[in-house]
């Protein structure tokens, strides 16, 4: 029994794995947003609009980010968006 286990459970897990969908909060991902309210992760504040939806959101590298401005969605943890200030400055 335990030798079958340890020989059967490498492709039954391969198979399970193939079958799992991203969800619809995993396709936010790398796109871009509005903040709707400022981020400021001291005062546990912030929100952002993606999709028609308003997320909670956090600033990736502590920072302040103001209302009205853009930013890129990095990663999701747990019920909050990570997000980093999107550069809208032009190289010449």
């Amino acid at each position: 029994s335990l030798l079958f286990m340890f020989i059967a459970r490498p492709i039954i897990k391969k198979r399970l794995d193939k079958q799992k969908q991203p969800t619809n909060a995993d396709m936010v991902i790398g796109k871009t947003a509005v903040v709707t309210e400022t981020i400021d992760n001291l005062r546990s504040t912030g929100g952002i609009k993606i999709n028609g939806t308003v997320w909670t959101a956090l600033s990736e590298d502590g920072s302040v980010i103001q209302e009205g401005a853009l930013v890129t969605i990095k990663q999701i943890r747990g019920v909050k968006l990570i997000v980093s200030p999107e550069n809208t400055k032009e190289e010449l």
